[in-house]
């Protein structure tokens, strides 16, 4: 049976991950402003958990599905540690780590997602796929952006480059999947799912959790805006 490439869907993909990039980095964020984008990108992070990435790997792998989840979580530990044999006396410093960290951790998770999304056996293209996509890459690229703008290191050009170079790695991953398609075990895809789904984690809890919680005063809003994010997922799960 001939398989037909969403090209549509593709080029959609890309097009709202450089509108969720561009807008914040054009646009100048006050630190409460910015704090309920990190907290809202931690809510989706948690959401895709949840609600997509475990309910994925969960029917093929069962509880081995623990095991690849540590080595995603440990993995992106691994990379910070690397990252800070500088010493990181500035908050500016640690955004450029917490930076690098989520490009490698979110660039990882949207390739494996873009396979997964090409494998018909685990997943489709119907309207919660889009809308999946939607609610990972927007807010993913605006934390990017966000964080790179505000460390300082990196002009806008630089910046927008590299929100484009992340959104072409869901699109990547779809392509690849039809290119080999079938002979890719689904095992294996649930288990990139797991370590994706463990980087998600440690994203969400040990960096976008610290740094969107450090603004003295009422944290309610930021409460809200992380069940906003967790909601969004629970609601366009697949």
């Amino acid at each position: 049976m001939e398989i037909s490439i969403p090209y549509p869907l593709l080029g959609f993909t890309i097009v709202i991950t450089m509108l969720g990039g561009c807008l914040s980095t054009f646009k100048s964020w006050a630190p409460s402003k910015f704090e309920y984008i990190i907290n809202f990108s931690a809510g989706i992070f948690i959401g895709a958990v949840l609600f997509h990435m475990i309910p994925d790997a969960t029917p093929i792998l069962g509880l081995k599905m623990v095991y690849p989840i540590i080595i995603g979580f440990f993995s992106i530990y691994g990379i910070e540690k690397v990252l800070g044999r500088k010493d990181y006396t500035t908050q500016e410093l640690v955004l450029q780590k917490m930076g690098l960290a989520a490009l490698l951790g979110l660039s990882f998770h949207a390739f494996v997602e873009g396979f997964a999304m090409g494998a018909a056996t685990l997943m489709n293209f119907g309207f919660a796929i889009i809308a999946a996509i939607i609610f990972h890459k927007f807010p993913a690229a605006m934390l990017l952006g966000a964080l790179f703008i505000k460390a300082g290191k990196y002009d806008r050009k630089t910046i927008v480059s590299i929100i484009f170079i992340f959104a072409l790695t869901t699109p990547l991953g779809v392509l690849l999947s039809f290119s080999v398609f079938g002979l890719i075990d689904k095992y294996w895809l649930a288990v990139a799912i797991a370590v994706s789904a463990g980087t998600f984690i440690y994203l969400a809890f040990f960096d976008l959790m610290l740094i969107g919680n450090k603004q003295k005063g009422g944290k309610t809003p930021n409460i809200i805006f992380f069940g906003f994010g967790v909601l969004a997922m629970l609601l366009f799960q697949g």
